[in-house]
């Protein structure tokens, strides 16, 4: 009994370990295969914004944004 009882810790420690990393995999979306592109200018300080809407929407969201005073406008299909 006792030989089994530090077998049994040991997998319950392994098992712990394991389930923490895979949590932290899955909490923090690693690997993400739907990640958008990367933009180097947001770590010189501009604002990213994502705006996934039906294609007939573009248009209008195209002039909010250039009327307040949007840079850059990318439009991926």
């Amino acid at each position: 009994m006792p030989a089994m009882t530090i077998i049994a810790y040991e997998l319950t420690m392994l098992g712990a370990i394991i389930a923490t990393v895979l949590g932290i995999l899955f909490e923090s979306r690693i690997p993400n295969p739907f990640a958008g592109i990367y933009d180097e200018r947001i770590t010189e300080g501009y604002i990213g914004i994502t705006i996934v809407c039906d294609e007939d929407k573009i248009e209008s969201l195209e002039n909010i944004f250039k009327t307040n005073g949007a840079e850059d406008i990318i439009i991926e299909k």
